[in-house]
């Protein structure tokens, strides 16, 4: 129930935006996995809604390795030129904090737990 509310309440942001940009975005990086290290990659499709008051919503899916199905959504404060957001992955579980340069460079650094596995992700996106 809590899910329907979150997407209920997100969908009105979606269509009141300053301006948009559609991008396709190529990510590599480091997963620790309880102390063990995994490379990876992903290739996703996003959307960044910008809006007046220097906010954004950005969301994005595609295909991964090791996990094959990703995406995120983040909510974030500033602008095309640099911005910061903070968002969640479901999948693995996590919680994120995304550095964003000029709309094509991106860093993020992301934590998250489930059962007994916990697990940190630092990545590097390129966006075209």
């Amino acid at each position: 129930m809590k899910k329907i509310i979150l997407i209920l309440s997100i969908i009105p942001l979606l269509s009141f935006s300053q301006s948009k940009n559609t991008y396709k975005e190529f990510n590599f990086g480091i997963a620790l996995f309880n102390n063990h290290a995994f490379p990876g990659a992903s290739f996703l499709i996003g959307k960044t809604n910008y809006y007046s008051n220097n906010t954004l919503l950005d969301y994005q899916a595609g295909l991964a390795f090791p996990s094959i199905v990703t995406g995120k959504l983040g909510f974030g404060i500033g602008d095309e030129d640099f911005a910061t957001i903070i968002g969640f992955r479901p999948w693995p579980i996590s919680s994120y904090l995304q550095f964003s340069i000029k709309e094509r460079h991106n860093l993020s650094v992301e934590y998250g737990f489930f059962t007994d596995i916990e697990v940190a992700i630092i990545t590097y996106g390129i966006r075209f």
